[in-house]
């Protein structure tokens, strides 16, 4: 993927992703019942994935966040070092960390809104961000099993 259309997808996920928590932190305070299976409620996520690695101390949450921002910019250097380009899959992982890490400076937290569960069972609360990270690190598996990323 060239230059160009690198930057530009990533900015448009990070866009859309900023947009759509902006839009939770207006409309979904209270929960939003969608269907029987997927709602929408604001809740600020302080770790992880999944909530894991919760920090409220703000000296450590700064650390915590720049350590991410810091592997993220290693991460953008080696996938463009190796061909002067990135993959689709490397644009859309680089992109979604940075959505989160804008919010973990911008909020102290991670907005996550989107609810999906059934019957007693929930999955954790995520969001845009998650899900261009998550597609991308499929993408780059699904590329590195079958041979074609360089």
């Amino acid at each position: 993927m060239k230059k160009g259309a690198a930057l530009f997808l990533g900015v448009v996920i990070i866009l859309c992703d900023m947009v759509s928590k902006w839009w939770a932190q207006l409309y979904c305070m209270e929960p939003k019942n969608i269907n029987s299976w997927l709602s929408f409620i604001c809740i600020k996520n302080y770790g992880m994935s999944f909530g894991f690695f919760a920090l409220h101390n703000v000296y450590a949450h700064l650390v915590f966040s720049c350590l991410i921002a810091l592997f993220i910019g290693i991460f953008a250097r080696y996938a463009y070092s190796r061909l002067k380009a990135f993959t689709f899959s490397e644009v859309i992982i680089i992109a979604g960390g940075l959505g989160n890490v804008c919010d973990r400076f911008a909020y102290g937290a991670v907005i996550d809104f989107i609810k999906i569960g059934y019957g007693g069972w929930t999955f954790p609360i995520f969001n845009g961000a998650d899900i261009a990270i998550s597609v991308g690190v499929l993408l780059l598996l699904y590329n590195i099993v079958r041979g074609t990323y360089e």
